[in-house]
């Protein structure tokens, strides 16, 4: 039994359910946020339901915008078609050294 994130600070666990019944939650929940329609989703899951919340931002007209792993949990954020990047200035070592 994990704990499931439902937000900053709440979280859920399912006593005798399986790890599977935890991934359905977790992917259900942010389905249901990109079902509304927001912008930009983030959340915090199971390393296990990343592959499949891929797949459903996909079908919703999402992709990945930035992911850390750390240790069994990743912290993905999904961005809405509609939404551009955030731009981001890069330096080569070269540059950051001169």
């Amino acid at each position: 039994m994990r704990q499931i994130h439902i937000a900053e600070g709440l979280t859920m666990r399912f006593p005798g359910r399986d790890g599977e019944f935890d991934e359905g939650v977790e992917v259900g929940l942010v389905a249901a946020l990109m079902s509304v329609g927001r912008d930009e989703i983030s959340c915090r899951v199971s390393a296990a339901s990343r592959d499949q919340l891929v797949a459903v931002a996909a079908e919703f007209n999402y992709r990945l915008g930035t992911q850390n792993r750390d240790g069994d949990w990743e912290d993905l954020t999904f961005l809405s078609a509609r939404r551009r990047s955030k731009p981001r200035l890069a330096f080569s070592r070269a540059e950051a050294a001169g």
